[in-house]
């Protein structure tokens, strides 16, 4: 699996078609707030950064309010970076990070929100290979609760994958989610954190990106 690409946003902006979702890494800091995503967004409409405005879509997912377009935007940030994914008509788009550290607690968490059948497979792995795989998880599920527009309300436990090797395979989700086939998911481990990107729809090439 391919890391994070250097590229210039304005350069990707004109390569992103109906076929490809963009992740694009960047360093971040809460004071920031939302500057740097209203930036990227601007290199991919062509306008200036203060001419693009955000709306809180319901369940609190961002989309573009200003000027109108087909783009489709998602972001996450944890320690110092943050991701954002962007895609043109995938109002279903999703994106989580998790930052690569010790999670004492992984185990304890599954436990609580995860389903039981996740856990089962978690209680066969220990160490490094159980915290592993419980961000794998994660950021899954997440990145799929931030899709639909849901926090942790809709619940961990009713959106179910299946640890296949490295691979994490959507299995069976509830409610207005639609159907686990009906959803792509992509990740991406580094030394940095983990990553996933989830979509509602066909498949799509993923691109991730750095900048330059």
């Amino acid at each position: 699996m391919h890391g994070f690409r250097p590229a210039v946003p304005a350069r990707a902006a004109t390569e992103l078609g109906l076929d490809q979702v963009h992740v694009w890494r960047l360093p971040y800091r809460v004071d920031m707030r939302r500057q740097p995503f209203r930036d990227l967004v601007a290199a991919y409409l062509g306008v200036n950064g203060e001419r693009v405005a955000f709306r809180d879509a319901p369940g609190g997912r961002p989309a573009i309010a200003e000027p109108d377009t087909d783009l489709c935007v998602n972001w996450s940030h944890s320690g110092g970076h943050a991701l954002v994914a962007v895609a043109r008509c995938l109002p279903r788009l999703g994106v989580d990070f998790e930052l690569a550290r010790p999670r004492p607690r992984a185990w304890a968490l599954a436990r609580r929100f995860f389903h039981a059948e996740e856990c089962t497979d978690l209680s066969k792995r220990t160490g490094h290979a159980r915290e592993t795989a419980f961000l794998r998880l994660w950021t899954a599920k997440e990145a799929v609760l931030k899709a639909l527009g849901e926090g942790l309300h809709f619940g961990l436990d009713r959106v179910v994958f299946h640890l296949d090797g490295d691979q994490v395979l959507p299995v069976r989700f509830a409610g207005t989610s639609g159907a686990a086939g009906d959803w792509c998911l992509h990740r991406l481990d580094d030394a940095t954190g983990y990553a996933c990107v989830a979509w509602q729809g066909p498949s799509r090439k993923v691109r991730w990106l750095a900048c330059e």
